[in-house]
């Protein structure tokens, strides 16, 4: 029995397979790109904390009294 091929002859599978691996690795990189840049947009990046913001934390704590945080935040500002 002889195989009828179509116009690409028998390289016309191998060429699909090329053309969907390349589109996957697209979509791959598309993805990762977004993520990467998503994280920058949406303020995902961590910052530093401001003086005032560690002073609250340590009031919080009880790290230091009232009238201590209430000294160094008058020399802060």
């Amino acid at each position: 029995m002889m195989m009828h091929f179509n116009q690409w002859g028998i390289g016309g599978p191998i060429v699909m397979m090329i053309f969907a691996a390349l589109f996957i690795g697209i979509l791959i990189y598309l993805a990762i790109v977004y993520s990467r840049n998503s994280s920058r947009h949406y303020g995902r990046e961590p910052r530093e904390e401001g003086a005032l913001e560690i002073l609250q934390k340590r009031y919080a704590r009880g790290e230091i009294n009232k009238d201590e945080f209430e000294s160094i935040k008058t020399s802060l500002r």
